[in-house]
Formats: structure tokens, C-alpha cells, sequence
């Protein structure tokens, strides 16, 4: 219970944060979104961050702005959710090639095949 007050007071913030920005009047919206599958589930992503990603997503297009998240990290395992999200763009740099994999110190090959 407590942890969904929290949810709900974050995505509250969040929201008017959005509509704050889209008093400007700019073409769009970029926004962090530091979203990475070495951090959070597919299934945590579906929960928590995309109802609140498409809110505000519907609220900035209503106001006839584009919405882009920056989200630099290992995305391709939601990138089936975040196409739901309805954003114009991601802005994502990945420069690490090895994943670090945990307690132990030690490092696992990336997605990308190089190791």
C-alpha cells in the first residue's frame, strides 16, 4: 500500500512537471527516462512506468507537442513497451560493452555479441 503512494505521488509530480513544459509552448518535449533491463523488469517496466509514460505522452500530444525520452541503457527487451508509450524518438547512447553481472566482480558479454 505504502509503495503505491509513492507510485502515485511520483507519477503526480511527474504529470505536473509535463504540464508545466508544455506552457512554453515549445515544438516538444525531451525528457530523462534512464530506463535500463539491467535495472528493471519488462514486467515492472508494464506495471509502474508505462501508464505513466502514455499519460503523459496523450497529455503532451494534446498540446500539440512531440515527446522524446533519453533512456541510455540496455532497452532491447521493452522496446515492445515502449513502443506502446507513443513518443516520437529516443535519444540512447550505449557505450558499454560488458554488463556487470552482479556481487560477485565479474563482467558477462553484452547483447551485442562483442563480449
Amino acid at each position: 500500500m505504502l509503495r503505491d503512494w509513492g507510485i502515485l505521488k511520483y507519477r503526480y509530480g511527474q504529470m505536473k512537471r509535463t504540464e508545466i513544459a508544455c506552457q512554453f509552448h515549445t515544438l516538444g518535449i525531451h525528457q530523462g527516462e534512464n530506463t535500463s533491463t539491467t535495472m528493471i523488469s519488462s514486467a515492472y517496466y508494464e506495471k509502474y512506468s508505462l501508464p505513466q509514460l502514455q499519460e503523459q505522452s496523450e497529455y503532451i500530444h494534446s498540446q500539440d507537442q512531440i515527446f522524446v525520452l533519453h533512456m541510455c541503457g540496455l532497452l532491447k527487451n521493452l522496446l515492445h513497451l515502449i513502443k506502446q508509450v507513443g513518443i516520437e524518438g529516443i535519444h540512447s547512447l550505449v557505450t558499454v560493452h560488458r554488463v556487470w553481472m552482479g556481487d560477485n566482480g565479474s563482467y558477462g558479454p553484452s547483447n551485442d555479441g562483442r563480449g
